[in-house]
This record gives C-alpha cells, structure tokens and sequence, in this order.
C-alpha cells in the first residue's frame, strides 16, 4: 500500500474529516483526481505524493524514506475548502504511527496555501474553491512507497 493510500485510510477514520467529506462509500477522498460528480455533492481533497528520497545514514542506506505528500482540498466555497484543509491539518500535523503498510516516525504540515490556478483547471471552471495541504513525511517501510 503506497502512503497515499494509507492517508486515505486514515483520514477516512478521522470524523472531523469525514464530517465534511462523506464516509465509507460516500466519502469524497481520492488519489489522484476525484471521480464524476463528487465535487457538486459536497467538498472532497485528493491526495497526491510529490517525491520521495531514502535517508542515508554513515553505513548505509535505511528504510526509512521522507518525501512530500500534497492533499487539495475543494469546495465550492473558499470557507468549506478552508474548513477541510485545516480539519486535515489538525489530524495528520504531528503525527506519529501506522497509516496503512507505513510505519510514520514523522508528519508535518509545512503549509497551507491557496490551490494554484493552473491546478485543476476544470474544477477552477466549475468555480471551485481550493486549498492545498503540503506535508512532509519520515516513513520507515520494507519497500517504501510514495506513488
């Protein structure tokens, strides 16, 4: 399981989160791009992996991995996408623990900013809102896995 996926999982316990963006069947956390009709049902964020580089040490290599994760928050109100960006932000900023296959030493939030225009320019046309959580990860694994 690729740390995308378990950050999905583990948003999908949080019910500050889910509040906002559905459970179970209905929730509205995706990898990569949501799926037709989501985003008019109420606010969703799409997790995304930006990077990853293994972490040296004086003999070697560990498998212990960092890398930047990016999840984007949409609504079709700036206030819902806020909402959900910092619903996000209080769950997984400090974060210690197992997110799916991943053994998580470390998670921050190192910004909360606007979704930048180019992002998603469908969404931008359907007048969506977006805010985009970037977090950074120490994630010690047998095969890590950013996607």
């Amino acid at each position: 399981m690729s740390i995308e996926a378990g950050i999905i999982a583990y948003l999908e316990t949080k019910k500050s989160v889910t509040d906002i963006t559905g459970a179970g069947a209905a929730s509205r956390i995706r990898a990569a791009y949501f799926e037709e009709g989501d985003i008019q049902v109420g606010p969703g964020a799409i997790v995304m992996g930006s990077g990853n580089a293994s972490t040296p040490f004086m003999g070697g290599v560990t498998n212990t991995s960092s890398g930047t994760v990016t999840i984007d928050c949409w609504a079709s109100e700036y206030k819902s996408a806020n909402e959900l960006a910092a619903a996000i932000s209080n769950v997984v900023n400090g974060y210690r623990g197992f997110m799916g296959d991943s053994n998580v030493k470390a998670c921050f939030v190192q910004q909360v900013i606007d979704v930048p225009p180019e992002i998603a320019p469908e969404l931008r046309d359907l007048n969506m809102c977006g805010r985009r959580v970037e977090l950074y990860l120490l994630v010690e694994e047998t095969s890590p896995t950013f996607a």
